[in-house]
Order: C-alpha cells, then structure tokens, then sequence
C-alpha cells in the first residue's frame, strides 16, 4: 500500500506512528500543519479526512519511515488497531 492510500484509509493508525517518529505531541504536530489540534484529532478519530494539500506534505515523511524496520511492522498492523495513540 502506498503512502497516500495509508493516509486516506488508516489515518487514525498513521498519524499517529508518524507523529512518534516526528518526536511530535499532537499539539506540535498540529502547529507544524498549521491546523488546530482538534482537526488533527478528527483526523486520527477518522471523523474528517486528511486535505489533499496536507495529505502531499505528509506524504515524503511517511514515505521516508515507512522504509524502516518500525514502517514494515507498521504495514502488518494496519486496520488491526494495534497502533493507536493519544
């Protein structure tokens, strides 16, 4: 599965991981997007998708981890919800 397909199918299992490997709270993440906090948090809920405009700039960091070790584990735990966080 491709980067913008995880984006648009597993956001609440991606973005999350990602923030992790960003080092980034949801709070950091959100300020970093330049949206508020809450909208990262319907995103990850799955209540309101990712803009495209967004999903492009997330896309090359996703791309770039999903090339690790912690990426392939997290392409087998997609849809499981094993990968959750707050």
């Amino acid at each position: 599965m491709e980067p913008p397909q995880i984006l648009v199918r597993y956001p609440g299992e991606a973005l999350p991981w990602l923030r992790r490997r960003l080092r980034l709270n949801r709070r950091a993440f959100a300020a970093w997007l330049g949206v508020p906090e809450s909208v990262v948090t319907r995103w990850e809920q799955g209540t309101s998708p990712i803009p495209m405009d967004l999903r492009r700039r997330l896309v090359p960091l996703v791309t770039r981890y999903l090339a690790t070790e912690e990426g392939r584990d997290l392409l087998l735990t997609l849809g499981k919800g094993r990968d959750r966080d707050g």
